[in-house]
C-alpha cells in the first residue's frame, strides 16, 4: 500500500490560489479595471510563472492601459509558452503598432493569420441605419 506524503498539498494550494488570480484578473480586465487586473494577474504569476493565460492576460491590460512595453514583454513570454496561440501574436502586434514598430506588428499579425486564418478575415460589422 502506497501512503500519500504531505508534500502534495502545497502545490495543490498554489494551483488553486494561482487560478483564482487569474479569474480575477479576467473578471477586472472585463470590467475595464487594468491596474486591478495587473495586480491580479502578479499574484498568478508570482505563485505560477508557467501560466501562460496570466502572462496574455496581464500583457493585454498593459496595452489597454497604454503601456506597450509592458504589454511586448509579457505577450513575448506567453508566446514563448505556447507559440501556437494566434490571438497573442495578434495582442502583440498591436502592442507594436503602439510603438510604430510596424516591421515586427507585420511580422506578428502574418504569424497570426498563418496559426488562425479566420483571423484574417474582415470583422463583421452591424448594418448601419438608413
Amino acid at each position: 500500500m502506497k501512503v500519500r506524503t504531505r508534500s502534495a498539498a502545497p502545490q495543490l494550494r498554489a494551483e488553486i490560489t494561482d487560478s483564482v488570480g487569474a479569474h480575477r484578473g479576467f473578471l477586472h480586465h472585463s470590467k475595464g479595471d487594468n491596474e486591478g487586473a495587473i495586480a491580479d494577474y502578479s499574484k498568478a504569476l508570482a505563485l505560477n510563472p508557467a501560466n501562460e493565460e496570466c502572462w496574455r492576460g496581464r500583457g493585454l491590460a498593459y496595452l489597454n492601459g497604454r503601456m506597450p512595453l509592458s504589454a511586448i514583454a509579457d505577450l513575448t513570454r506567453a508566446i514563448a509558452l505556447n507559440s501556437d496561440d494566434a490571438l497573442t501574436h495578434r495582442f502583440r502586434s498591436m502592442a507594436y503598432v503602439a510603438t510604430h514598430d510596424l516591421r515586427q506588428a507585420a511580422d506578428d499579425q502574418t504569424s497570426a493569420f498563418r496559426l488562425d486564418p479566420r483571423l484574417a478575415k474582415p470583422q463583421q460589422r452591424p448594418a448601419s441605419r438608413s
